[in-house]
């Protein structure tokens, strides 16, 4: 840089003397180039200066080998921190001001890459150190300074070279993430999340090895255990601390990358586990809990980005085994009414509606299952009587979910008073008229197929009868049907062998529910309420005056 006389410039003169200043070493002279050099895109002069002081590991220095007392024997990890510092600002610049494939840029990569080893082990070194001998409200100095750098240098344009050995780098960022050197420092330990978080999403975004040494965390228990309780002690102190934009923009960043991760996850072998442990340790409940600090939020936040909490329920089907317990699992941590929250307050957005209308459609689907209906009903039970009243949306999604929620919360006492349930087995009458037992009350309790649980019968006679006659030779297809009907999220016709006469059962059991006389209890067959529900159902369960008018059909 020279001026038009042809001398150096002012800036260019500054630089030129705090570089020669740096190559002493000294740690003052190193943090004035961190902070008073003219930084510029092109320039790597400071990157230059300080590799030195990095390119011997904390191991070669003897004081270093032990517990420092004095600051004399301190002074090589300063240096480094100091020339840590340098390098990191040098590459916020390149980052701000360069594309990807900036020959600056793969310069400096190329100058990380090359040194990555020993840089990973001063980081390693400063928090160990720390952890042992600084007190903790110094502690949020040396992690922010390594979380910072980490997650700096894992995304574009220096990814995916520099970080050498993933596994290494990973671990290390592992050990930031689960606190294992700032108990008791709040401030180092939000921060520090943020940026971990931010290094584990560029990993997986960049797959290949990067993306493969994250997801080996999830294949050790004691790791994987340790990073989901983690993300819920994160998330929680996120969400208390939520006041300012900033913080709430952190809480979302975070909410968005929880997802990411559950989605890769989800791919996997061990992904069952991961979410028996997501839920052992309350990471689901956290996490909903904070959405709805957001919903709350003075800042205006787009719904379908809180909305995408669905996805989980996608994730949850990928394993086939316990998808209801799974359903359960995210309606007590009050899925319903997020999703409710989101469609009642978003704004006229029609790309927003479009996925807060498929995550409850998609609920919609599970609402047959009693265990679900009940985990919803308890889960808007309290919802409606912790917040304020106010009117609920219109719009057809919501009412068909209501609908068929009313309909599905209907006692059993009600439901056996109501509902016709006929026995599957074909020759039911028959054989009762042989037997000399009368119809009426005889197919209550209904018995259940052990091997299919899709077919019905009133009693044990009736059940071997119609195996021997017909069920074996369906028993494993009617299984096997069961379970791809669930998986794509379809009605599954229970009871009435090939869904025969399913109109005029529905029709039949909408006009029994209106208090109609449908005459003898076998005078027609029944499949059960799970073909679907009347388009508008209406009653008082669990919400406002405002919200209902008594229980009735149109």
């Amino acid at each position: 840089m020279e001026n038009t006389s042809g001398g150096p410039t002012q800036a260019e003169s500054v630089a030129t003397s705090l570089l020669d200043n740096a190559m002493s070493g000294l740690v003052p002279h190193l943090r004035e180039l961190a902070h008073s050099y003219p930084y510029h895109p092109s320039d790597l002069r400071p990157v230059d200066a300080v590799m030195q002081f990095l390119q011997t590991t904390p191991l070669s220095f003897h004081a270093l080998r032990f517990t420092p007392t004095n600051t004399t024997e301190l002074q090589p990890m300063l240096r480094a921190l100091a020339s840590l510092e340098v390098i990191y600002r040098s590459g916020q610049v390149v980052e701000g001001s360069l594309e990807c494939d900036d020959p600056t840029s793969v310069m400096l990569s190329t100058i990380l890459e090359k040194n990555w080893a020993s840089i990973l082990s001063w980081l390693t070194y400063t928090l160990e150190y720390s952890e042992r001998a600084m007190p903790p409200k110094l502690l949020s100095i040396p992690i922010l300074t390594v979380a910072q750098f980490l997650s700096r240098f894992s995304r574009p344009p220096f990814s995916p070279a520099i970080m050498g050995d993933y596994l290494e780098t990973i671990e290390l960022a592992l050990r930031v993430w689960c606190r294992e050197f700032n108990q008791g420092n709040e401030d180092a330990f939000i921060n520090s999340a943020c940026s971990m978080a931010e290094l584990f999403g560029n990993c997986l975004d960049m797959k290949g090895l990067a993306g493969a040494a994250v997801m080996a965390i999830f294949q050790n228990p004691n790791q994987a255990e340790a990073f989901l309780k983690s993300y819920a002690i994160h998330i929680t102190a996120l969400d208390t601390a939520s006041q300012s934009w900033i913080e709430t923009m952190r809480l979302l960043e975070m909410q968005s990358w929880y997802i990411h991760l559950m989605k890769h996850l989800s791919d996997t072998t061990s992904w069952s586990s991961v979410w028996r442990w997501s839920n052992r340790n309350g990471t689901i409940i956290a996490f909903s809990k904070s959405i709805h600090t957001l919903l709350r939020s003075s800042t205006y936040i787009e719904r379908w980005r809180l909305a995408h909490v669905g996805d989980l329920i996608a994730m949850a089907e990928k394993d086939e085994e316990g998808i209801i317990s799974k359903v359960v699992q995210l309606l007590r941590a009050d899925l319903a009414p997020i999703l409710y929250e989101c469609l009642r307050t978003m704004r006229d957005c029609t790309p927003s509606k479009l996925v807060v209308r498929g995550f409850m459609r998609h609920l919609s689907a599970y609402l047959a299952y009693p265990r679900v209906s009940r985990a919803v009903t308890v889960s808007f039970s309290h919802h409606f009587n912790t917040t304020p009243k106010a009117t609920p949306p219109s719009d057809p999604v919501w009412e068909h979910f209501w609908t068929t929620l009313t309909l599905s919360s209907i006692s059993v006492a009600v439901r056996e008073a109501t509902y016709i349930f006929q026995c599957d087995n074909l020759d039911h009458l028959e054989l009762h008229r042989r037997n000399g037992v009368t119809s009426g009350n005889d197919t209550k309790p209904r018995r259940v197929c052990s091997g299919c649980k899709t077919v019905f019968y009133c009693s044990k006679e009736c059940q071997r009868d119609d195996w021997n006659a017909l069920h074996r030779l369906e028993c494993s297809s009617a299984s096997a049907l069961l379970r791809a009907r669930r998986k794509k999220r379809q009605w599954f016709p229970w009871g009435s062998k090939e869904n025969l006469g399913a109109a005029l059962v529905h029709l039949m059991t909408l006009i029994s529910l209106q208090g109609a006389d449908l005459g003898p209890i076998d005078a027609v067959s029944i499949l059960d309420w799970r073909l679907g529900a009347p388009d508008k159902v209406k009653t008082n369960l669990c919400v406002p005056p405002t919200q209902c008018d008594g229980f009735f059909f149109v």
